[in-house]
C-alpha cells in the first residue's frame, strides 16, 4: 500500500527539484492497455491503465497530466485535460479510454505520467496501476516527486524468479 506524508508547512520551493516553479509529481512505467512481452504476461492479455488522483484538501486544486508513451517503434508526448479537483474528491482517469489514437496511440505500451499542479506539497497525491480484468496478471507505479541526478544500481538479480524493469528518463529542464 502507498501511503503519503501530508506536511501543510510545506512550501513548493522545497519541493521544487526540477526548478519548475510547481509541484510535480511522476509515474515513471505505467503500463497501458497493450502491455510490452517484456512484462511475460500470457500472449492476449489486455490491461485497463488507471490513475486516482486525489484532492487532500478542502480546497479546490487545478492539475494538469502529460503521458510520454512508446511502443517498439516510436514515442511521443501526449498533453492530457486538465483536470480540476473539487475539495476532497478522488478521480479515476480511465488511460485505456485515452488510448483512442488521438491522445495517446492505441498500440503505446508504456507511459511515464507527468502530474503537475501550483499546489502545494502533497495537496494531490496519486496512484497508477494496469490490471486486466480478472486481476490477475497487472503492474503498478508509484507517482513520486523525487529526482536525482545520479543513481547506482547495486544487486540485481536475474533467474526464473527474479527480473526488473526499470525506466530512466530526465525530469529536470536541462539536458542530461
Amino acid at each position: 500500500m502507498k501511503m503519503f506524508d501530508y506536511d501543510p508547512r510545506a512550501e513548493i520551493k522545497e519541493r521544487d527539484y526540477a526548478k519548475t516553479g510547481q509541484w510535480t509529481l511522476r509515474a515513471p512505467m505505467l503500463a497501458l492497455s497493450s502491455p510490452d512481452p517484456a512484462l511475460a504476461f500470457p500472449v492476449g492479455t489486455t490491461l485497463q491503465p488507471q490513475l486516482f488522483v486525489r484532492n487532500t484538501t478542502s480546497k479546490p486544486i487545478d492539475a494538469s497530466l502529460t503521458f510520454n508513451w512508446r511502443r517498439d517503434t516510436a514515442s511521443g508526448k501526449a498533453p492530457a485535460s486538465a483536470l480540476h479537483l473539487n475539495p476532497n474528491v478522488t478521480r479515476r482517469i480511465d488511460v485505456a479510454a485515452l488510448q483512442d489514437g488521438k491522445t495517446l496511440p492505441q498500440n503505446a505500451q508504456w507511459a511515464s505520467v507527468t502530474l503537475a499542479t501550483t499546489g502545494l506539497p502533497d495537496e494531490v497525491v496519486a496512484v497508477a496501476a494496469s490490471y486486466d480484468q480478472a486481476l490477475h496478471y497487472g503492474a503498478q507505479t508509484p507517482f513520486s516527486d523525487q529526482l536525482a541526478a545520479h543513481w547506482v544500481g547495486s544487486q540485481w538479480e536475474y533467474d526464473p524468479q527474479h527480473d526488473s524493469i526499470i525506466t530512466v528518463g530526465n525530469g529536470g529542464t536541462k539536458p542530461t
